[in-house]
């Protein structure tokens, strides 16, 4: 039997038996109340050494295990669980009763990307219970495809050489389980109906089907017929296959997957991993690092992205917008010189949400007379395309070297979706959407002005081919959607 796949959160294809998963929240604890405190305690304790030791050996895990690390130390959160306790609450009703306050507070919110963080905290309880518990994990000597109503990114970093493929109920594209899943070059998908008696599957993204219980000329047929599933560029002469990171350990991958270089290094995060505004000589061993690591593939830096969902106790922002750099000049002045101070043709510099052609005038002038200031080179400045202004008055923009389309904000702006539901978008607003950039492709074009897009769009396969049909050849996407990038290139490139 033949399923339609949901949704894909990570492309790939997998055969092989299906193991259904449950997992229970059960707690063994003792009665009397400081016994309870001290097997808290030691749980919390446990569970702090195991992610310490994680962080070790696991980069890539870093935001994960940071966020569990975070609740764990948190004040707030121990005091509550403690005062539960000692109003005669089981250790379970007191961790359960504190992390259901989290999850509602978090579930509440508009962005979805917060929302999927519910799962995270889910996954912290259930990493306290199994040191409440004092267990050993579950050890497996043979592979699976897991079904179960939801992955924990414990579970699945725990069992990683076990797992082959996903199948859950529910998932989100930016959950961590979903970015691990890509991570690992683990399939992983979101299926509404029930498979029923099934005892092996095939997943295959690529035909958005799950087949149940398939014949061996059905596996010959699906194996044959899915586009290679190894984690590294196909040939693409002509087209750049660029990506978006956040840190310099994404590195590794974007040299290990094939890519060409970063079409979008997101200088941000590393304002947000810190209480004070970094200096310019920590952000230049950053930028630096990060470009000597590419050995030589050109390198996008954009300015700081903030406002909104990003805010920053020590910066004036309360929306996304180009007014940020004004009303906070040190700090723009600040990361533009460390940039430049890398001093190298490679690079360029990218800014975000701009609106006129007065902005990015402005904007560009700035960067070119600190360069002059400081003997530096200019290198090449462009923008991110993300407004309907910008989009309705792209021929006023002649003075850039670059575009970037930014899906996500000029995808929520076009059409009311949310920027972390991109995934959702329907086939009437994708050919709309592909209808206005066409005119982006020509001015470009006529003007030689460099044209990519960098939105989570470009990591879905389908889209990107359509990218690639009216005549966009860069795409930048995260590491992990090099699978997604080589099934459009390839599909692409059979039509010809």
């Amino acid at each position: 039997m033949n399923y339609d796949i949901t949704d894909i959160l990570s492309d790939g294809f997998a055969y092989g038996k299906i193991k259904y998963v449950a997992f229970n929240n059960e707690i063994n604890e003792d009665n009397d109340i400081c016994l309870k405190k001290e097997a808290f305690k030691n749980a919390l304790k446990k569970s702090l050494e195991q992610i310490n030791e994680l962080k070790k050996t696991n980069n890539k895990l870093y935001n994960y295990l940071s966020f569990q690390e975070l609740i764990f130390t948190d004040p707030l959160f121990i005091q509550e669980v403690n005062e539960k306790i000692d109003n005669n609450y089981s250790i379970k009703d007191s961790i359960d009763f504190v992390f259901n306050n989290f999850s509602l507070e978090l579930a509440k919110s508009n962005s979805i990307y917060l929302k999927e963080r519910t799962i995270d905290i889910e996954d912290a309880l259930k990493r306290l219970i199994i040191n409440l518990n004092d267990l050993d994990i579950e050890k497996y000597d043979d592979q699976f495809i897991i079904y179960t109503k939801k992955l924990y990114p414990t579970y699945l970093i725990n069992h990683k050489n076990n797992i082959k493929g996903v199948i859950v109920h529910e998932g989100g594209y930016t959950s961590h389980s979903a970015i691990l899943c890509r991570q690992l070059n683990i399939p992983f998908v979101v299926l509404k109906k029930e498979i029923n008696d099934a005892k092996t599957v095939i997943i295959d993204t690529v035909l958005k089907l799950i087949v149940s219980n398939p014949s061996k000329k059905e596996v010959e047929f699906y194996s044959k017929n899915t586009i290679t599933n190894e984690k590294c560029a196909v040939s693409h002469n002509g087209y750049l296959f660029l990506a978006n990171i956040s840190n310099n350990y994404e590195i590794e991958n974007v040299i290990k997957y094939g890519f060409d270089g970063v079409g979008l290094y997101r200088t941000e995060m590393l304002f947000m991993n810190s209480n004070t505004m970094p200096s310019s000589e920590e952000q230049y061993k950053i930028y630096n690092e990060a470009y000597k690591m590419l050995e030589g593939r050109p390198i996008c830096f954009r300015t700081f992205d903030i406002g909104d969902d990003k805010k920053l106790s020590y910066m004036k922002a309360n929306k996304k917008g180009v007014e940020n750099y004004y009303n906070n000049k040190v700090a723009f002045i600040t990361q533009v010189n460390a940039i430049l101070k890398i001093n190298s043709d490679s690079l360029k510099i990218m800014f975000p949400m701009i609106e006129s052609k007065e902005e990015f005038d402005t904007l560009k002038k700035w960067v070119c007379d600190l360069a002059r200031d400081n003997n530096y080179k200019i290198p090449k400045i462009g923008m991110m395309l993300e407004t309907k202004k910008c989009l309705d008055n792209i021929e006023d923009f002649i003075n850039t070297d670059f575009i970037s389309i930014g899906t996500n904000d000029l995808v929520s702006e076009l059409y009311s979706i949310n920027r972390d539901e991109l995934i959702s978008i329907n086939d009437e607003q994708i050919n709309d959407l592909l209808k206005k950039l066409k005119k982006v492709v020509s001015f470009c074009g006529e003007n030689n002005i460099s044209l990519s897009v960098c939105g989570e769009l470009a990591s879905i396969s389908r889209i990107a081919e359509a990218f690639y049909d009216i005549g966009i050849k860069d795409l930048s996407a995260s590491p992990e959607a090099i699978r997604s990038l080589n099934i459009a290139f390839t599909n692409f490139m059979n039509k010809k």
